[in-house]
């Protein structure tokens, strides 16, 4: 209990300074630069590495203790990839999607290109496709969407308020009142005739 204990709180500090690494021997050897890979530990403290450069289409993109470097990814034309930036002694290739299609993450490394979509009739395009996102389409002018369609506005409703315009009184006077007005407009002109 005493040694567990007493280990805790003595943490182990790693023996060999960073960048370096603790060969199978025990001696502490510099690691390879990115873009290289390790031909041969060193033998003993103070000496270096061997490290070469990556060969054609093969990479190593961080500091490596690794005897391979990795292949190059390849863009799949097939599935609608182009290539961004080819492959790097320090990168790998960097692959996008061609015009007209997009980007679809699966996880943080693998993607898929999907074509882009078009907006409806009666849609109207909020943001254009890029090649790292799928258009996004809004509803026209007094539309409003349900259930991922555009439905015309009729009614002032939650879903059309933004579209609702103010009712405008245009009823016609009352027959009542009609018949005041034409009353008075015949008045004035007997008078206006009788005064010439």
């Amino acid at each position: 209990f005493t040694f567990i204990f007493a280990a805790t709180l003595n943490p182990v500090t790693p023996k060999c300074p960073v960048g370096d690494y603790e060969n199978k021997d025990g001696i502490c050897c510099n690691k390879c630069p990115a873009g290289f890979k390790l031909v041969a530990e060193c033998h003993r403290e103070g000496h270096r590495s061997n490290c070469t450069p990556c060969p054609a289409r093969q990479f190593s993109d961080q500091i490596n203790n690794a005897f391979q470097c990795r292949k190059c990814k390849t863009c799949r034309a097939a599935r609608n990839e182009v290539e961004v930036s080819p492959c790097r002694a320090a990168q790998n290739t960097i692959c996008g999607c061609k015009v007209d299609y997009y980007k679809n993450h699966i996880d943080s490394e693998t993607f898929e290109c999907l074509k882009c979509s078009r907006c409806k009739p009666d849609e109207t395009v909020e943001h254009a496709c890029t090649r790292e996102r799928d258009t996004v389409c809004g509803c026209k002018e007094n539309f409003y969407r349900v259930r991922n369609k555009c439905e015309p506005c009729r009614n002032c409703t939650t879903g059309c308020s933004q579209h609702c315009m103010l009712e405008v009184a245009t009823e016609d006077p009352e027959p009542k009142h009609r018949l005041l007005i034409n009353l008075v407009a015949g008045s004035a002109v007997v008078v206006l005739v009788l005064l010439a």
